[in-house]
């Protein structure tokens, strides 16, 4: 089950920001008993993300707002459709609306664009997403990958013991720092990170389970599932682009790759409140 984070507080505290010093133009031109409905509209295909969060923001501020929703998150929607419809007090339903089309617009776009890459993968490669998140938004924008289709990666620093060419650097040699993290027997698999076959092959004999193979050229991939053990998890990375997709041979198994432009370079797509 794909369950959205508990924690919106993130938005909640954006919403209470933007009310900081009460919304003038509303308070001036409507009444309080002012009522309104209101669409949420996707104006272009898309896959909703974030729809949860309305209820979240009504109930963190008490607002008299009522939604009934006409789509759900992750399902992607084929052309420009209501979402949902808001019904409730006009005033709170505007000063709803910027924070809510903020946050569903960035995270569908997320879930759009991860949707667009996985439908281009061959059988047996499977997309995640890294640790390249926006600060307070990580765990909504893990969400939205989700929705989009694609798997996430480790979470946080313990999740997996990830050996980068920084790590190796500050040891001084790849088999030297892959042994000493198989000497810990952490409960977490040991991932390494690798250029060439070479490397990839001192990598697992020092103890690697994984190897994230980096600035390949997918044409060199099945090198490295030909001459590597099934059991060693083969993750590719870096500078992947989505015209690089067709170029993608099928691997006789499980293969992940993993990019941050699914959701740091995610195109803004398009969604308004209509009354």
């Amino acid at each position: 089950m794909n369950a959205a984070p508990r924690d919106a507080s993130v938005f909640i505290d954006e919403l209470l920001h933007d009310l900081a010093g009460g919304d003038r133009t509303t308070d001036a031109v409507l009444p309080p008993d002012a009522t309104l409905t209101a669409e949420l509209r996707a104006r272009q295909p898309l896959v909703p993300c974030g729809l949860v969060l309305a209820e979240r923001l009504i109930r963190a501020l008490s607002l008299d707002v009522r939604c009934e929703w006409r789509a759900s998150d992750g399902v992607p929607l084929k052309q420009p459709t209501t979402l949902g419809t808001l019904t409730g007090c006009a005033r709170d339903i505007l000063a709803l609306e910027r924070t809510l089309l903020n946050a569903l617009q960035h995270l569908s776009a997320i879930a759009t664009e991860t949707h667009r890459w996985v439908r281009q993968l061959p059988e047996n490669v499977v997309l995640l997403d890294t640790r390249k998140t926006t600060a307070g938004l990580r765990a909504w924008q893990r969400y939205a990958v989700r929705c989009g289709g694609g798997r996430n990666h480790r979470y946080n620093l313990a999740d997996t013991i990830m050996i980068k060419d920084n790590h190796i650097r500050a040891v001084g040699d790849l088999e030297t720092c892959v042994r000493r993290a198989a000497e810990h027997r952490h409960p977490v698999r040991i991932i390494c990170e690798v250029e060439s076959l070479t490397a990839a092959r001192v990598a697992v004999s020092a103890g690697a389970h994984g190897l994230l193979i980096d600035n390949v050229a997918p044409d060199g991939w099945p090198a490295y599932w030909d001459a590597l053990p099934d059991d060693v998890t083969l993750e590719f990375s870096g500078g992947l682009t989505f015209d690089d997709l067709p170029a993608i041979p099928t691997p006789p198994r499980t293969i992940w790759i993993s990019t941050s432009r699914t959701v740091i370079g995610a195109p803004p797509v398009d969604i308004g409140l209509d009354a």
